[in-house]
């Protein structure tokens, strides 16, 4: 653009100069031989000419020039894939057909972002599609291996073992584990099956399934109620408070807990834990309330021995 408009003045310097030159010519041609006249007249007609090409020179600047300096600093934006910034503001857009070339191309970049964010919407869409068919997935997976296993099982010691086993082989839960109710003062919950990584973990929860601070957990939560119980983002949920540092420490980040019935009431739990927040949505957990349901039925066939007193 700069080069545009130096150009520019070089030809209405240009122009001035051709002015005077052909005012002198026009002057001898005529024969006027008074000294003086020449020069009046070339005066004058260079005035004319300046007066002339000032407006124009102002008005190319304001009407070409600048729109044109604006459309190229808008192509560069693009380039750099700043589209939104690209777009040019309507009060820098001239009434012609520059300005009109201007609002088209303004209504292509709308429509390329609007495409964008379409585009974006829809990919983070199916992304969302995707996580959640991979957790229903998992959850059928943990399911089929626990319907081969639950007839094998001798007696509920080996089959609370083996759902637990499951949970993390099959489901890729990174600790499984199952505790009953104990009818003691402090209403514990005593651990009695696990698999997956512990690392003492159960040895420092100390949960309860009293209504109080440590039986307010996913764990306590779904004896208490009788409801499945999940705790998506363990670090941001204020009921894990008790636990949440010592999870932290093992890579818990979601749990679920699923009660476990029993002929008189709520006899326990299926604890399972993921190392991935926001996990356990509501079609997972569907699925894995089928299978404490299973787990229930199929206990209620073994006589299940007395958890052991607490030390």
């Amino acid at each position: 653009m700069k080069s545009l408009r130096v150009r520019f003045l070089l030809g209405g310097v240009f122009a001035m100069v051709a002015a005077v030159v052909v005012s002198v010519n026009v002057h001898d041609a005529l024969g006027m031989h008074d000294v003086d006249a020449p020069w009046d007249f070339v005066l004058a007609l260079v005035a004319v000419v300046a007066v002339l090409l000032i407006p124009l020179a102002l008005s190319v600047d304001h009407w070409v020039l600048r729109p044109l300096a604006r459309m190229s600093d808008s192509n560069q934006q693009v380039r750099e894939g700043d589209e939104e910034a690209a777009i040019i503001d309507e009060k820098f857009i001239p009434n012609n057909e520059i300005g009109n070339l201007m609002r088209s191309r303004n209504e292509v970049l709308r429509m390329l972002l609007e495409q964008r964010r379409d585009l974006a919407d829809e990919g983070e869409w199916r992304q969302e599609e995707q996580e959640s068919l991979r957790k229903v997935n998992r959850a059928l997976r943990v399911l089929i291996a626990f319907n081969k296993a639950v007839m094998s099982a001798g007696d509920s010691a080996a089959l609370l073992a083996d759902t637990c086993r499951i949970a993390v082989e099959e489901g890729d839960y990174r600790l499984a584990w199952v505790g009953f109710a104990r009818n003691d003062e402090e209403k514990s919950v005593l651990p009695v099956a696990q698999a997956g990584f512990e690392a003492g973990y159960l040895n420092t929860v100390k949960i309860s399934w009293a209504d109080t601070e440590r039986g307010r957990g996913p764990t306590g939560t779904a004896i208490r109620t009788g409801k499945p119980c999940a705790v998506r983002n363990i670090p941001r949920d204020p009921s894990y408070t008790p636990w949440c540092a010592e999870a932290m420490k093992r890579g818990y980040a979601s749990s679920l807990a699923l009660p476990l019935t029993g002929p008189d009431g709520v006899a326990g739990s299926l604890n399972l834990y993921a190392s991935e927040p926001e996990t356990f949505d509501d079609e997972e957990v569907a699925w894995l309330c089928e299978l404490a349901a299973s787990l229930s039925h199929r206990l209620s066939t073994f006589r299940t021995p007395e958890p052991p007193a607490s030390e």
